[in-house]
């Protein structure tokens, strides 16, 4: 009882300690000025620069995103100072892909407590009848960036994404969803985990894609899985394709594709490294198409789900 009287007495008054010394810390700041330097123009081409979103890194270092419209499409653009915004490095597009970005809006750029930066925003590319939030990673402060990740699957918009980090490396997303048929936008958040998470690639003839091959040729679908933190869990595995005219396949493995609008696993088991695994043989119809590998916890709910698409052009 004597111990914990005194640890009482002790958290007292070190909060009483903790009060007096923010009131003082408010009372200075509340009479300080901030200087402002000259602004700095930081894009210079013609076509419209939007939406700029920054945060400060390790070692002063300042990492900005924007959406450009200077190629013609609606682009990501990324720049960085390693002098605390004394200079800032030149333009690097991180979006450019073959299709154009028909509709693109708020890039918001996080530096989480190990150093790392992160990019997400929303984008009308695999489907034209909604945006989806796409997510990328800089492990080097913004000297390589590893490929982008799709976040979100459902055909209403899906706009305004938002990132923090917590102690534990967590990654929590929030954004604004219009899913279901709203009349109103409503608020969806998403958990991801950056150490040890799954890694899954998918490849169509060993290519990443995008790539274009012949309706009339067979085509061989392979899958590779770094298993990370997670071997040996249980896992919900789902494997489909998109076609450009918004129809979904899944596969239901080993049995073959199925249409349906609502998600099929592929199977359920628990996570194991695969190494060029071939999951499906065959012609691909014509048409634009994205076909999906990913892998999650969630029990046949096809959510918190780790990804990797490969896109397919048939023709």
């Amino acid at each position: 009882m004597i111990n914990r009287c005194v640890g009482k007495q002790a958290l007292a008054t070190g909060r009483l300690l903790t009060a007096i010394l923010c009131a003082l810390l408010c009372a200075s700041i509340s009479w300080a000025q901030v200087a402002w330097e000259p602004e700095v123009r930081l894009t210079e081409d013609p076509m419209r620069s939007d939406s700029p979103s920054i945060c400060a890194g390790a070692n002063g270092s300042l990492h900005l995103a924007w959406w450009d419209a200077r190629v013609g499409n609606a682009e990501i653009y990324y720049k960085r100072s390693t002098n605390g915004g004394s200079s800032f490095s030149s333009d690097v597009n991180l979006t450019s892909g073959p299709e154009p970005s028909y509709y693109l809006v708020f890039p918001f750029i996080c530096c989480d407590l190990s150093g790392r930066i992160h990019v997400v925003w929303s984008h009308l590319r695999d489907r034209r009848d909604g945006t989806e939030i796409y997510y990328q990673r800089s492990t080097d402060q913004g000297a390589t960036w590893e490929k982008e990740q799709r976040l979100t699957f459902d055909p209403a918009y899906t706009n305004y994404p938002f990132l923090c980090f917590d102690a534990l490396e967590g990654t929590h997303l929030v954004f604004e969803d219009w899913r279901g048929g709203s009349q109103e936008s409503v608020i969806f958040y998403k958990r991801g985990f950056q150490s040890g998470q799954p890694r899954p690639d998918i490849k169509l003839n060993g290519d990443d894609g995008p790539l274009g091959v012949s309706h009339t040729q067979k085509a061989v679908m392979t899958i590779d899985l770094d298993a990370g933190a997670l071997a040996g869990v249980e896992h919900d595995w789902w494997v489909f394709g998109q076609h450009d005219t918004t129809s979904c396949y899944w596969l239901r493995y080993p049995h073959g594709w199925t249409p349906s609008t609502v998600p099929m696993r592929a199977f359920a088991g628990p996570l194991r490294k695969l190494d060029n695994l071939t999951i499906a043989e065959g012609k691909i119809p014509i048409g634009s198409w994205l076909f999906t590998f990913g892998v999650d916890t969630r029990n046949d709910n096809y959510e918190e789900i780790f990804i990797d698409c490969v896109q397919v052009d048939s023709n």
